[in-house]
């Protein structure tokens, strides 16, 4: 059924087809197109995706005898733009980008977590500086093959997306990932198969793992108490990597999970859901 209704929202641009798609913002959506057949018998292919007219980023992609597969983002801060997307320079895809209304919750923290003193900011900067380096690096290859799946069966006591205000407006920003309930030493598992490349205490995020899924497809797992990983180390889906906690800036025990794709952190639930869509067409 899923397959009949993509073939259905298609639209002619000269002899081949374009796929008409939507999504909200900070979400990751699957784009599954037709290669053009003049494009067919070219080794190389590039799939790049234009929002309005700002300059067009290129994505990794997956093909299939006469499809190609490629997982997109729109940031939280969407302009709204309408994404075209293209094989080479012909165009496959048009994704219409939506709102969408995000509840607000107001925090209170540490003032030393709002208002750092130079030294922890500066310390803040450092980690900064690391994570970029982290994630400017990512597996060519899928290291999974299969769905994604949730970290921990338990209540989400904070979903992405929600206006965060702190000490009555110190500070305010969005909720980039997902919270569950945990109580301190709480099992904590892979949503995947991947490659550890990050696996230590940093200030915001505590005790953090990030995997590495490839195709620039990466999960966070922070505010452990314990981590159970390596840096290097091969983990597969619903291996232990961690035992939870309170570590870093929380106001209490329990698991952050967060999603980043292309540089964008994007709501973990539409991973696992474009991803169980993928392996059921793939």
């Amino acid at each position: 059924m899923k397959l009949i209704i993509s073939i259905l929202a298609l639209y002619m641009v000269g002899a081949h087809a374009v796929v008409q798609e939507q999504m909200f913002k900070g979400t990751a959506k699957l784009v599954e197109v037709l290669i053009p057949n003049e494009l067919l018998s070219q080794k190389t292919l590039k799939f790049s995706c234009r929002r309005g007219s700002k300059e067009a980023k290129t994505y990794p992609y997956i093909t299939k005898e006469n499809r190609l597969f490629a997982l997109i983002a729109e940031t939280y801060y969407s302009e709204f733009e309408t994404i075209s997307c293209h094989i080479n320079e012909t165009k496959v895809a048009e994704i219409l980008v939506l709102d969408k209304a995000y509840p607000i919750t107001y925090l209170r923290v540490p003032s030393e977590q709002t208002s750092p003193s130079p030294e922890t900011q500066a310390r803040i900067e450092r980690e900064q500086t690391l994570l970029g380096k982290v994630y400017a690096t990512s597996s060519s290859t899928l290291l999974y093959d299969k769905p994604f799946v949730v970290p921990l069966d338990s209540v989400v006591t904070s979903p992405y997306g929600v206006k965060r205000i702190y000490n009555n407006g110190e500070l305010a920003g969005y909720h980039s990932g997902i919270d569950y309930r945990a109580a301190t030493g709480t099992s904590l598992y892979s949503a995947n198969s991947g490659k550890v490349i990050l696996a230590q205490d940093l200030f915001v995020t505590g005790n953090t793992v990030i995997i590495d899924h490839g195709k620039r497809l990466f999960t966070i797992y922070a505010h452990m108490s314990k981590i159970s990983v390596t840096v290097g180390q091969i983990v597969k889906q619903k291996q232990l990597i961690g035992l939870a906690g309170a570590t870093g800036r929380v106001t209490g025990p329990h698991l952050h999970w967060g999603v980043r794709l292309h540089s964008t952190l994007v709501d973990g639930n539409t991973i696992v859901s474009e991803t169980e869509t993928f392996f059921d067409r793939f």
